[in-house]
């Protein structure tokens, strides 16, 4: 089997914090994402790529993605919410972001399917990233978020950084996974900033 090397070098905290300000705004996303999806039409419908790529799309080119958010960074919230629940949340989030007006960046969409135990960011339904510039005003309605979050019963990826509060309110498994962990780890030997945070 032959190795897959990375072309370009990783993204660092010097590198990727380089700009002293952001070039990502509503003008400059917009203009980006619309040179993008005409490329994507117009370009070739199946491709080839290699796995390190395929598993990675912004360790190549696209980290310029992250580069642009400049030295301030960006917050990236990662919600997973169930199939029939999914028009109203959006609906609920978009009034949420018309109304604080947090600097966001750009959405992602895409299916889930899985089962949810534990912490797992896992189930079935649509997972939708939102990346916004990191701000005051964005920490603000990220709070007002959490509570439209728990409302509809949907998970945060706890990897994001989402507040203890959310993850007990979220994981009806929250207590069994502590109580799991301890029989494992009795002397918390591993731990890790995320597990600190998150009361586990």
């Amino acid at each position: 089997n032959e190795l897959i090397i990375p072309k370009k070098k990783a993204l660092t905290p010097s590198s990727r914090a380089r700009l002293p300000f952001s070039i990502w705004n509503k003008t400059t996303a917009a203009m980006t994402y619309s040179v993008y999806r005409k490329r994507e039409i117009a370009g070739p419908k199946i491709y080839d790529k290699n796995i390190f790529d395929s598993m990675f799309p912004f360790g190549g080119n696209a980290k310029s993605f992250h580069v642009f958010f400049g030295k301030n960074g960006f917050v990236e919230y990662q919600i997973l919410v169930p199939f029939n629940k999914v028009e109203e949340f959006v609906n609920d989030v978009t009034k949420l972001i018309k109304t604080e007006k947090p600097p966001l960046i750009v959405i992602f969409m895409k299916p889930f399917h899985g089962n949810q135990k534990y912490l797992r960011y896992s189930g079935s339904g649509i997972t939708i990233a939102l990346d916004f510039q990191r701000s005051p005003i964005t920490v603000k309605a990220l709070l007002k978020l959490d509570d439209i979050i728990i409302s509809y019963g949907a998970i945060p990826n706890i990897v994001k950084g989402p507040s203890k509060r959310i993850v007990q309110s979220c994981f009806p498994e929250y207590h069994k996974f502590i109580d799991e962990l301890k029989k494992f780890d009795p002397r918390r030997i591993y731990k890790s900033d995320i597990s600190e945070k998150l009361g586990l």
